[in-house]
């Protein structure tokens, strides 16, 4: 019983902390360019790129499109 709710648990818990970790960076990137005197829209323009906004998409993608096609099923 346990052991499958463990296996189960894994892709969650792993996008979890790598949603969390990107959080984490984005804030602390953030926090030094306006503490360096970066302003504030080079430094979004920075800190959020089309590569991360695509990682990011891909993540929510997974998870919430791959439902949509286990229903077509």
């Amino acid at each position: 019983g346990w052991v499958k709710n463990l296996s189960a648990s894994v892709r969650p818990v792993v996008t979890y902390m790598f949603v969390f970790l990107l959080l984490f960076t984005d804030v602390a990137g953030m926090i030094w360019a306006i503490k360096t005197g970066v302003d504030f829209e080079t430094a979004l323009t920075l800190i959020f790129s089309d590569e991360e906004m695509a990682i990011v998409a891909s993540i929510i993608g997974f998870w919430f499109g791959s439902r949509h096609w286990d229903k077509k099923k």
